[in-house]
């Protein structure tokens, strides 16, 4: 018997299941579809980055990329990280602004690594890019690819689901819920 059931095994519900285990809770993953991934996670792209406005989303993506980087060893399945940058384009000084601004928010939270480009440094990142209409762009070059299905298979090893789980509801039993 579980001691706790996760609903959906799709990437987060795998990884919240793998968490668990590691910390000896017995979890079981209940999936709708005939086998896991065929949700959200089979339908992502795999794209990657740190570039945000808002320090939590910053945060969580460093962490992220962190994980990322110990996940071969923590599971055994390469996610497939390839770093290749990430160009965010602006068009309009006002657009560039933004942008720096969001960069004094990913510094003040530990992305260091991502600047301010000028047209010459975009070409240097990408010199297929018509630079004509452009004011600047902010890069990153640590972000990039995963691939989110090798993920998930990294996260489901030795994992107890069970597919074509429908869930119809929950109910409270004492302090737990069935």
């Amino acid at each position: 018997m579980p001691d706790v059931v996760v609903v959906g095994a799709g990437v987060i519900g795998a990884s919240v299941a793998w968490h668990l285990s590691r910390l000896g809770v017995r979890t079981l993953l209940l999936e709708r579809e005939p086998e896991p991934g065929k949700g959200s996670t089979g339908r992502a792209t795999g794209g990657f980055r740190a570039q945000y406005g808002t320090d939590i989303n910053v945060r969580l993506s460093l962490l992220s990329r962190e994980k990322l980087r110990r996940f071969i060893d923590d599971t055994g399945v390469d996610p497939g990280y390839d770093p290749r940058g990430y160009l965010w384009l602006a068009r309009t000084e006002a657009q560039l602004d933004i942008l720096c601004g969001a960069q004094d928010v990913q510094r003040a939270a530990g992305l260091v690594e991502a600047s301010m480009l000028d047209l010459r440094q975009i070409r240097e990142v990408n010199p297929y890019i018509r630079l004509d209409g452009l004011a600047g762009a902010a890069f990153c070059p640590t972000d990039g690819y995963i691939r989110p299905l090798d993920i998930l298979r990294g996260y489901l090893r030795g994992a107890q689901v069970r597919t074509s789980a429908r869930v119809t509801g929950l109910r409270r039993r004492g302090s737990g819920i069935e």
